[in-house]
């Protein structure tokens, strides 16, 4: 994609923005293929996502707990694909998400399990589109990837066990080279973030050798997902963001 958007522009570099699993891609990507950094203006990272031991999720953790039960039920279900917002959850989340709904409520509060609890952020009128659209779909094996991340407390390839010897030359798989990330980095982070955590962002920001800035939003209650969906995000970060890549250009 990157090398598609600097042909078709006539550009020698560009800035990155990514949210979460957004922001994970790009470690990897720089990690594996560090010659990237010179086609990277700035890299904005919203939600900075590598370590995730910490999270505080439910969803997140029973995942983790289970990984290897849930990876098996998906391959006995001949399926290698996770889709949360099926036809049938995006039709329940039209009936029974909108405003006057009676279970509205409880359309929120299986929002906040996901990202974290914030009340006044959130766009009740939205979470028709909120529930249509996140989490979107994924391979089993991504979610058995970061199922690894957390429970082994490493950033590193996916672990495919005794096949490890036979795809990597080692028992264990190799860990990402977080010093190849170079190019400028900057960070836009919360303190309410339940996957995302201050706790694990401080250590993603200790590995990473050159962030330039990092962004606390200010607002305790700031959650996940509010870095997509809240009513103040531009006021709160959107702005600043901005700012920062006009910085860059």
């Amino acid at each position: 994609m990157i090398d598609y958007i600097l042909v078709r522009t006539g550009q020698q570099s560009l800035q990155y923005v990514g949210h979460s699993q957004g922001t994970t891609a790009y470690w990897v990507m720089m990690s594996q293929h560090p010659y990237y950094n010179r086609r990277i203006k700035s890299m904005h990272a919203l939600a900075p996502a590598a370590y995730m031991h910490n999270t505080r999720s439910p969803y997140v953790l029973f995942l983790a707990t289970f990984m290897y039960t849930t990876d098996l039920m998906l391959s006995l279900m001949g399926t290698w694909w996770f889709e949360p917002t099926n036809e049938m959850n995006i039709q329940g989340g039209l009936q029974n998400c909108h405003d006057g709904a009676p279970f509205q409520a409880m359309c929120t509060i299986n929002t906040f399990l996901i990202a974290g609890f914030n009340t006044e952020e959130v766009n009740s009128t939205m979470l028709p589109v909120i529930h249509a659209h996140s989490p979107a779909g994924a391979s089993s094996m991504q979610m058995m990837h970061h199922a690894q991340t957390i429970r082994s407390r490493i950033f590193r390839q996916y672990d495919h066990g005794p096949m490890n010897m036979i795809r990597y030359g080692q028992l264990t798989p190799p860990v990402y080279n977080l010093a190849n990330v170079q190019a400028p980095t900057l960070f836009y982070h919360s303190t309410n973030d339940w996957m995302a955590t201050p706790a694990d962002v401080e250590l993603l920001y200790r590995e990473l050798p050159n962030v330039v800035k990092r962004y606390l939003v200010p607002l305790p209650a700031f959650n996940h997902l509010d870095f997509v969906w809240a009513i103040n995000v531009r006021r709160l970060l959107y702005d600043e963001l901005l700012a920062d890549l006009k910085a860059y250009v």
